[in-house]
């Protein structure tokens, strides 16, 4: 039944079969990353059944390696979410800080890792600067973020997706941030600090901004100042902290 089905491919159909196999698996383990690399694995996908449907074939075979793309691609998605599925992180951050804050990952004089119920424990200091002997945490990642007062009791702070207001707004129930009430130029939260300075001292770095919109509708040059004061005042930390002139202490 097989061989009948499959008989007579010409090698624009196998070509097809192999792209078809090779895109589909490629999209389940990029998941999300296929829109950063401007769709080509979703274009290699159609081009490969483009030549599945030109190449000379069995109709069934073609409508068999067609549908076979789906589950492919459902079983890579699964199989790269298990396999690189990082730790789960969270970062304790002063109740009144606002500004850049940098993680600086696998450092030799950094604090000592601690766990929560399995999540990391990134406790920022007042300075901004976390310096932390965990390793660097590659795959998939679960951040959490909370204001911490003198007391020690957390207060969850939003991670904002996006640095345009409206933009947000606009998503703001589909990411389950509704419970975080009504969304504000006012609102604070965590957002990704995207080309900061710091990733120039360690590439095991993370790097967020904790503020509201109204950050974004200053002067650029103001804010690009602001992110080189910051970032230089951290790199002369790191420096010390590399010397042995620095000794970590928590804030909390």
């Amino acid at each position: 039944m097989v061989e009948r089905i499959f008989s007579r491919p010409n090698r624009v159909f196998k070509a097809g079969v192999a792209l078809v196999l090779l895109f589909s698996i490629m999209i389940g383990i990029l998941h999300v990353g296929v829109l950063f690399l401007f769709g080509l694995p979703i274009l290699g996908l159609l081009v490969g059944y483009f030549l599945v449907w030109c190449g000379k074939a069995d109709l069934k075979a073609k409508a068999i390696v067609t549908l076979l793309s789906i589950p492919i691609v459902c079983i890579s998605l699964l199989l790269s979410f298990y396999v690189r599925t990082a730790e789960p992180e969270t970062f304790l951050i002063p109740q009144n800080y606002r500004g850049e804050i940098v993680v600086y990952l696998d450092e030799e004089c950094g604090q000592d890792p601690v766990y929560d119920n399995g999540r990391r424990l990134y406790i920022v200091p007042d300075t901004g600067i976390l310096i932390t002997k965990f390793g660097k945490n590659a795959g998939y990642l679960d951040r959490s973020f909370y204001f911490v007062d003198e007391g020690g009791e957390r207060a969850v702070l939003a991670l904002f997706r996006w640095q345009n207001f409206e933009t947000e707004k606009e998503e703001w129930d589909k990411f389950g941030s509704a419970h975080f009430g009504e969304l504000t130029k006012e609102s604070v939260g965590a957002f990704w600090a995207y080309g900061s300075e710091t990733y120039g001292h360690s590439r095991n770095s993370i790097g967020y901004q904790i503020t509201n919109y109204g950050y974004f509708d200053l002067p650029d040059k103001e804010r690009w100042a602001s992110g080189r004061l910051f970032a230089e005042s951290a790199g002369r930390l790191l420096e010390n902290c590399r010397e042995g002139k620095y000794l970590h202490s928590d804030s909390r």
